[in-house]
């Protein structure tokens, strides 16, 4: 029985396809079952996933589309046997040793359930850069209220977490299906990144992200659902307002939904965190700081220079100069 399953579900990528199955078979770690889901394609997909005759690649076409999330769960109820399941996307380039330095963490720390990389960030028109996410699982649990701290095609997961606790997908989170995930994990395991690359994370207009992304007033609903279940699982409340600036502030491309929130109701929010949520879980010195950089990015996306020196004053100065300088050479 193979160690890993390796989850890969296909929609319509044959201009990328080839180069994501090929990265993933020539892994220095060899004992997985690859398992491609192709997802009613219309193109040259299906023709592309057949190409390859590895008796590792388990192929499963799906007879019409019935979506990403539904599509990773058919592949969780697959992998039963499986004791870890990673993950990858049809577009993306996987580093040779990604499994193979993702599992001596996961074997060498039984605690840790959730395991990401770091990425880098390419595609056509895009300056390549790289992301190294937080690394720490208190400062992973903080950083979830502000944004997703995991990239989900790097993520690996110890599959006896979402089997003991039944866990899976769910459909009720569309874009943030993985988000969902991740916070039904917390308190069933400890989270974990490793502050290295191991992924190049394509970035096109096809992308879910990108679609979701040019409709602010629907990407800000999702992100209040996901907020909601998150206070729910943390054990804090939000008001209708504060639950409406948490949406809009901690993104780039909601912060241009409402352009006009105001610095002391930002900073007022700020405070309420502070204060009802509990540090059994979680760091509240990260948690602060994150609501602090993506308040600040807030206001320099929307050109509010004014705000943005005022609570430059109330916040940690050095931090701010250097998410200034980040943002002066390209937006996150």
């Amino acid at each position: 029985m193979p160690k890993v399953n390796l989850i890969m579900s296909v929609y319509n990528q044959e201009d990328y396809l080839h180069d994501s199955i090929n990265s993933i078979l020539n892994q220095t770690f060899r004992d997985f079952d690859f398992l491609i889901i192709n997802d009613g394609s219309t193109d040259k997909s299906v023709e592309i996933i057949e190409s390859f005759s590895d008796k590792r690649i388990r192929f499963i076409n799906n007879s019409k589309n019935i979506g990403l999330i539904s599509s990773l769960n058919i592949g969780l109820s697959e992998s039963l046997d499986a004791k870890y399941i990673a993950r990858m996307d049809s577009d993306d380039i996987a580093y040779p040793t990604r499994l193979e330095e993702q599992l001596k963490i996961l074997d060498d720390h039984t605690q840790i359930g959730l395991l990401g990389t770091g990425v880098k960030y390419f595609g056509d028109n895009l300056k390549s850069y790289l992301k190294y996410p937080p690394v720490s699982h208190r400062n992973l649990v903080a950083n979830l209220i502000c944004q997703n701290p995991f990239y989900h095609p790097t993520m690996m997961i110890r599959n006896r977490v979402l089997i003991e606790n039944g866990l899976h997908y769910s459909t009720e989170f569309p874009k943030y299906d993985d988000y969902a995930l991740w916070i039904d994990m917390i308190g069933t395991c400890e989270f974990a990144n490793i502050q290295k690359v191991l992924l190049n994370y394509r970035r096109h207009e096809l992308n879910e992200g990108a679609v979701n992304n040019r409709n602010y007033e629907l990407d800000v609903e999702l992100f209040q659902k996901i907020m909601l279940k998150l206070s729910d699982k943390l054990s804090f409340k939000l008001s209708v307002d504060q639950l409406s600036i948490i949406s809009v502030i901690t993104s780039p491309s909601r912060a241009k939904f409402k352009v006009d929130i105001g610095l002391e109701d930002i900073l007022a929010l700020g405070r309420h965190l502070k204060e009802t949520i509990s540090s059994k879980l979680l760091s509240k010195e990260y948690l602060m700081f994150k609501f602090f950089e993506r308040s600040l990015l807030y206001f320099l996306i929307n050109n509010r220079k004014v705000d943005a020196i005022k609570l430059i004053s109330k916040g940690n100065y050095q931090n701010a100069l250097k998410l200034v300088y980040n943002y002066s050479t390209r937006k996150d």
